[in-house]
């Protein structure tokens, strides 16, 4: 957040530092002692638009092992962290697929990258996975798969579905783009198809489209 540099090294930990980065702390508080895959960083902490008043809310994903996921939030600048339960887990991958992102807007808005593409709006605190190939449908749980494999409806996601393995994901920042009801927010997500853009509308659906027609495409 203002006035804090983070930085996350595998077998390591998470690390602060103000803004100069002359003298780095360890973090603890609550997070794994032990060493750990993959970490992924998530700033959280905006208010409305832009930064006028941030917040000191900072998530963690980390993968524990290749198939072992665990996620965690700070709201007081990494002092002290929670562990949300049950989040979205691919197993087999994590050393290949860890991505968190925070929408512009909402704190509570986190987007997870592994294999699939997931979301929640209430920042993780419920857990465990919607699943709309169940009868009834599953839908109030945590995380929804937005993007990824999925042969079952989905009431969120429109057009075409998004390659597998998630690398990063990145919102188009207010004032870039026109917004009107079928484009509310726009994501931008690398994943080992290349690039693909959804378009969130205001009934929260997104559409897939992709990007990357020209690119010499291989996984990496």
């Amino acid at each position: 957040y203002q006035g804090a540099l983070y930085a996350a090294y595998p077998a390591q930990g998470i690390f602060k530092s103000d803004l100069t980065g002359n003298q780095w702390q360890m973090l603890a508080g609550g997070l794994p002692t032990s060493p750990v895959f993959r970490i992924a960083l998530a700033f959280g902490g905006r208010t409305g638009v832009g930064f006028s008043n941030p917040q000191p809310i900072v998530y963690a994903g980390i993968a524990v092992t290749n198939d072992v996921y665990r996620l965690f939030v700070t709201r007081d600048g990494g002092v002290n962290w929670t562990e949300l339960p049950a989040p979205p887990h691919d197993p087999n991958q994590l050393s290949f697929n860890n991505a968190v992102t925070v929408g512009p807007y909402n704190s509570d808005e986190v987007y997870i990258g592994q294999i699939a593409f997931y979301r929640t709006l209430d920042g993780g605190r419920n857990g465990d996975t919607n699943d709309y190939s169940k009868d009834p449908p599953v839908t109030d749980k945590s995380w929804t798969p937005l993007g990824c494999c999925q042969s079952h409806p989905n009431p969120f996601r429109k057009g075409l579905d998004m390659h597998a393995d998630i690398h990063d994901i990145v919102f188009a920042p207010y004032g870039s783009f026109l917004p009107d009801p079928s484009q509310v927010q726009i994501v931008f997500v690398a994943n080992d198809g290349g690039i693909t853009r959804g378009r969130f509308d205001s009934d929260g659906g997104v559409t897939w489209v992709p990007l990357s027609k020209g690119l010499a495409i291989g996984p990496s």
